[in-house]
């Protein structure tokens, strides 16, 4: 997702896979619940799935990825039937913004869906119902693919508990091998400031140990992003050598600090309509890191690729919190709200709304300190 100014998701019986992250203290165990694998039709469609939701759970999380074997660069997966208990639909994406960047509604490579959404009512314990799809990327008509395997996909879901004590995010900062030391330290206001936008939410951030990456790197100064190479690629894969996973990940990231990546500054590179500077992007995975098999982080910098200025703390901590609400699974909104698509650059008041502030607990990234 790039954003603003400031510029800136019938098998066979059900197996349980526990998951074997270490959770924070107090925070209960979570599992992924195995659905088996999937055929799909001439639409590339796949049989509906029955999810079970008991009482008192905060957020369900349902995934679906390739079994074995490659599918066309040109098919992406969506969850195309999310229904509640009651029959109600609840895959609708939340009103769009008319802003550039909001989440796509299909993926490469797997599905990720996790609800409740901002807006919606708590999660209704019961049967719920879920069924996926391979779609034209970019699009989202129906993919025919002829000579399909027969069970080509898996598809599986977790159920996280109730948030037990304060709601706490913990945090990392990654520092690219371009900001040296006296850089590292004029971010610090920066970070103060997101943390407050969090704070003013009921949200404990805890900052852990930072990383350094190390040469040799891609060139990131500037980062760049945009359609098909990108420099975020390989600096995603940069980073999961710092922070090693899977490649199909068991974990359901409860807990995992978020990464905040810091970079000399990002140039956001569109076929056809040229360069644009931001100073955040976040490659998001809904519902939150290390859970579809890479790293997802959220990328920050300044509009110059100076260092930051003594006046630039609030503007840039309104970045990092913004992009930080996209990790956690907030869309673009209206503003005055921190998750404006571009926002005000004077001192005008920014917060994250009443409804956003409930949904960022949803987040697997949140756990009960």
């Amino acid at each position: 997702m790039l954003c603003w100014l400031a510029c800136g998701e019938p098998g066979g019986p059900a197996a349980e896979a526990a998951i074997d992250a270490v959770s924070p203290p107090g925070d209960a165990a979570v599992a992924w619940r195995d659905h088996g694998t999937l055929p799909a039709d001439a639409d590339g469609l796949t049989p509906v799935v029955t999810v079970e939701v008991p009482e008192g759970a905060r957020s369900l999380l349902v995934r679906m990825r390739p079994t074995e074997g490659q599918l066309p660069a040109s098919v992406c997966f969506a969850l195309t039937t999310v229904e509640g208990p009651d029959g109600s639909p609840w895959h609708a994406p939340p009103e769009p913004t008319g802003a550039a960047g909001d989440e796509p509604l299909d993926q490469t490579g797997y599905a990720l869906g996790q609800w409740p959404r901002i807006g919606d009512p708590p999660l209704a314990p019961g049967s719920w119902r879920v069924r996926g799809a391979l779609v034209s990327c970019g699009s989202g008509a129906a993919a025919r693919i002829d000579g399909l395997p027969h069970d080509v996909l898996r598809l599986e879901s977790a159920v996280l508990p109730e948030l037990v004590g304060v709601p706490s995010l913990r945090v990392r900062r990654v520092f690219a091998p371009e900001i040296d030391a006296a850089q590292q330290a004029r971010w610090d206001a920066a970070f103060a400031a997101a943390r407050r936008h969090f704070a003013d939410t009921g949200l404990a951030v805890e900052e852990v140990a930072p990383l350094h990456l190390a040469p040799p790197v891609p060139p990131l100064a500037p980062l760049q992003v945009g359609l098909g190479e990108s420099t975020v690629d390989a600096l995603a894969s940069v980073i999961d050598d710092h922070e090693p996973v899977e490649p199909i990940p068991t974990s359901v990231g409860v807990g995992d600090a978020a990464l905040v990546v810091v970079v000399p500054c990002i140039d956001r590179i569109t076929p056809g309509e040229g360069q644009t500077r931001l100073a955040g992007h976040a490659t998001r995975l809904p519902g939150g890191p290390r859970l579809a098999g890479r790293a997802s982080f959220v990328v920050v910098g300044t509009s110059t690729c100076e260092p930051p200025g003594d006046g630039d703390g609030e503007a840039l901590g309104r970045v990092i919190a913004h992009e930080l609400g996209h990790l956690l699974g907030l869309p673009h909104s209206a503003p005055p709200s921190v998750m404006a698509p571009s926002p005000n650059a004077s001192a005008d008041p920014v917060a994250f709304t009443a409804a956003e502030a409930a949904a960022l607990r949803v987040s697997p990234l949140v756990f009960g300190r």
